[in-house]
């Protein structure tokens, strides 16, 4: 009986450690111009709110070795945002990649400070055992697509010619049309219909009807959710200011979702999961438009249609976007700030004792944000009796930025983020300046506030009017 139980046991572990062993992906390579440093891939959490979670880190040797181990269990799209470079990477649990990085170029000091600077966008070159070289094969085919995109540019787009649509088909079709990956065949319709919506004036919401049976694996790929913004971006906004869309506005005051999705599915042609994913996109863009009911719909985000629907992929979108709508609303719970004080000692943002407080995120390498500290001392005399100011310096090995402070006398409570700009990111900085308005309890007021020089000033006061009819 003991023999048979070990037995027993034994088959039992050997089944978990192959199971480990078959959910694992390794990742090797070799490259000196990349010798000590890490970088940080991320995945996107669904194909719409731009939420994203970290997948692994890269960390390369002293003499340039790569070699990583990460679990996954099923197939997973990420990507690095590292120089001048977004990395891509496919990855299928149980597979091996020798990856092959780019040439090191790091971004020059005006494109580190610039917030709409645009990566170039490279799949990573990988040998693979498992995968058929997929990202090579994603990488080769990008570059043929965008070399016929850019060859036939005039005709397709001010021209609008069917016919050279055709062509960029025909070359691509003459090149990869042996391959059998489904991902890869999504992949390569997914682009020429980018083209496609590029050259139709009417009928493009209709794009996505042949794409209703795609695994929802595919909608995580860039191409997809890149055609998805392309195709829906603002609809709400744009059909309800036509007359055929005139009840779009009241039926999302009055959070009547099956109205709207009967209308998405009229609208689009599609039905299934991918109306209800086309349908939140057009939510979440209605939210930022500022024409729609705001609690509306974050009420309809959470309607049994989203909640209990039988794709957890749509269960998972709609939960990302109402996290993301709902960050930093007026009224909800902005995140704590505790970091050091640019002098000494420890400094929490919950500490305030004023009806208000006044942050702003600033990186003092930017002239601009310079001239925004320097008004600080001005804004503090005609705020400082109702308002804490709060200073969050971008960590800089350029400046002396406790010199700078002390020069210009700058009020208020003045610390600095990690090096890795922890609370820049908790609170979505983008670019830099950026302020925020909370009250005494640390709920959000305004997000974003008004900078210093843009006329926070009379923005404040009118919150004080508002407070005083209050009371």
């Amino acid at each position: 009986m003991k023999r048979l139980l070990s037995i027993a046991i034994l088959i039992y572990v050997s089944a978990l450690v192959t199971v480990a062993f078959a959910n694992t992906i390794r990742i090797e390579g070799h490259d000196p111009g990349y010798a000590g440093e890490s970088i940080v891939f991320q995945n996107y959490t669904d194909p719409i709110s731009k939420n994203t979670d970290t997948t692994f880190t890269l960390k390369i040797g002293p003499q340039g070795r790569i070699l990583t181990e990460t679990n996954l269990q099923e197939p997973i799209f990420c990507f690095a945002d590292f120089d001048i470079y977004r990395l891509k990477l496919l990855m299928v649990p149980g597979d091996t990649l020798r990856i092959k990085l780019p040439p090191r170029k790091p971004k020059s000091f005006e494109e580190s400070k610039n917030p709409f600077f645009k990566p170039i966008e490279l799949w990573l070159f990988t040998q693979s055992g498992n995968t058929s070289h997929l990202n090579s094969l994603f990488g080769k085919f990008d570059q043929k697509f965008h070399s016929l995109d850019d060859q036939y540019f005039n005709q397709l787009y001010y021209g609008r010619q069917v016919a050279y649509l055709d062509s960029v088909r025909i070359h691509l079709e003459k090149e990869f049309g042996i391959e059998k990956n489904k991902a890869f065949i999504a992949h390569k319709q997914l682009m020429l219909k980018s083209i496609e919506s590029g050259i139709k004036r009417e009928g493009r919401e209709k794009l996505l009807t042949e794409f209703e049976s795609l695994n929802p694996s595919v909608w995580f790929l860039p191409s997809f959710s890149n055609l998805l913004d392309r195709l829906f971006y603002q609809t709400l906004t744009t059909e309800s200011n036509r007359p055929q869309g005139k009840l779009l506005k009241s039926w999302v005051a009055g959070k009547k979702i099956n109205e709207l999705r009967n209308w998405t599915v009229q609208f689009t042609g599609v039905s299934g999961p991918l109306a209800d994913l086309i349908l939140l996109k057009l939510m979440h863009d209605a939210f930022y438009s500022g024409q729609f009911h705001q609690k509306a719909i974050l009420d309809m985000l959470r309607n049994e249609l989203f909640t209990l629907h039988k794709s957890k992929e749509i269960i998972q979108t709609a939960e990302e976007i109402t996290q993301k709508l709902e960050f930093l609303l007026p009224g909800t719970q902005a995140p704590e700030i505790c970091l050091p004080l640019l002098s000494n000692g420890k400094y929490c943002s919950t500490g305030s004792e004023k009806p208000m407080q006044y942050i702003l995120f600033v990186d003092l390498e930017i002239p601009v944000c310079q001239e925004q500290v320097k008004y600080l001392t001005t804004l503090y005399e005609k705020i400082g009796s109702h308002a804490d100011i709060l200073l969050i310096l971008k960590p800089s090995d350029r400046i002396n930025q406790l010199e700078f402070i002390k020069k210009h006398n700058i009020p208020g409570k003045v610390v600095v983020d990690s090096p890795d700009t922890t609370f820049g990111r908790i609170y979505k900085v983008r670019a830099y300046p950026t302020a925020f308005l909370v009250d005494r309890n640390h709920l959000v007021i305004h997000a974003p506030a008004r900078n210093p020089l843009d006329g926070f000033e009379f923005q404040f006061e009118n919150i004080k009017k508002v407070n005083l009819q209050a009371k």
